[in-house]
């Protein structure tokens, strides 16, 4: 199974709820333990970081769901299938 950690940086964000303020992403970084590799993508390069992220069977990262994978999906179009191990636990904290 291939799991990859990332993180992005963006402009000043104000407006956390809508992201009405998300201008540019600046970057987007990737780390690979099974490598171990970081490699950062910007600019015209952010979307080959994207498909290296599709691919993957796990990406992993801090605030992902609140914030970098709202913020990739307005700039990108970029919608990966989420796991949220709190919710699932939540659901049901025996099967976790």
């Amino acid at each position: 199974m291939r799991t990859l950690f990332f993180d992005i940086e963006t402009n000043k964000i104000e407006d956390w709820v809508h992201l009405s303020d998300l201008k540019v992403v600046h970057c987007l970084s990737i780390y690979d333990p099974m490598m171990p590799k970081l490699v950062t993508f910007d600019g015209e390069s952010i979307p080959h970081g994207l498909k290296a992220l599709a691919e993957a069977d796990r990406i992993v990262g801090h605030n992902v769901i609140g914030f970098d994978i709202p913020a990739l999906k307005k700039m990108y179009g970029f919608s990966p299938l989420l796991f949220n191990s709190i919710i699932s636990f939540k659901d049901n904290p025996s099967k976790v």
